[in-house]
């Protein structure tokens, strides 16, 4: 069993297993821990939390920074800002980095690209849930990613999502719906122009509501269902196979 097609596929080319033996059930999430009606409350304790006013919040969740691209991310963030001091018309906006990492290097990036009063590093959280809801963009340009949970958990939270084809959440995501998808996360030029539309405020929470109703498809117990039906699929194979044996 793999949770992407691409995991799949890798599995395949790995391991030389054939392709009708491995089926894909994606990751479920609980939708119950991320409660709608709890959501502008909670979202005004954090954004206060994190001294932010009337910025576009932009939120990165993950620990292994390199390998999800964080400083893709950053310096994309350098080439919006140089627009935004050129004339361009673009909004004020922070990021905002939760998960364990080597803050330094990732600030000393931050510091090259002009943007290190920009981007506030939280460190790792038990709780995230705050930090999505106090959030309007979630990015993850992963460089490897079999599926992110944490894009579920964004989506959950009515945040549009940006990520990378290579993590198995793409194969779930409409591209330009609910969500934008990078071909190449390490180009920071592509991800400053997929960030761009989601920087109007109207595009921004139809891509969230419609994020929010993509996820649902994709519940913790749909999850279960899905794997309670695999394994009674192959008992019943084990069952026949035995009973041909047996003749």
């Amino acid at each position: 069993m793999a949770n992407s097609v691409r995991g799949k596929e890798e599995i395949i080319r790995h391991y030389g297993l054939p392709e009708e033996k491995i089926c894909v059930i994606y990751n479920g999430i609980d939708l119950r821990a991320f409660n709608l009606h709890e959501r502008d409350n909670l979202r005004i304790a954090y954004r206060a939390k994190l001294q932010m006013q009337d910025e576009i919040v932009l939120l990165f969740v993950g620990s292994g920074f390199e390998r999800k691209g964080l400083r893709f991310l950053i310096e994309a963030l350098g080439i919006l800002k140089k627009e935004r001091q050129n004339g361009g018309q673009s909004p004020s906006y922070k990021l905002v980095v939760v998960g364990k990492g080597d803050i330094k290097k990732y600030q000393n990036v931050a510091d090259r690209c002009g943007v290190a009063g920009d981007v506030q590093f939280i460190g790792p959280a038990k709780d995230v849930k705050g930090y999505y809801v106090a959030a309007d963009i979630f990015v993850l340009p992963s460089i490897y990613e079999p599926f992110s949970n944490a894009c579920l958990e964004a989506m959950a939270a009515e945040l549009p999502v940006i990520t990378s084809r290579i993590n198995g959440v793409s194969e779930i995501l409409t591209d330009g719906k609910d969500g934008m998808i990078v071909n190449d996360p390490a180009n920071p030029v592509e991800l400053a122009e997929r960030i761009k539309p989601l920087l109007n405020e109207e595009i921004r929470l139809a891509a969230g509501k419609r994020a929010r109703t993509t996820v649902e498809n994709y519940t913790i117990e749909k999850n279960v269902e899905k794997l309670l039906r695999l394994i009674e699929g192959m008992k019943c194979s084990f069952r026949e196979s035995s009973v041909h044996q047996g003749t």
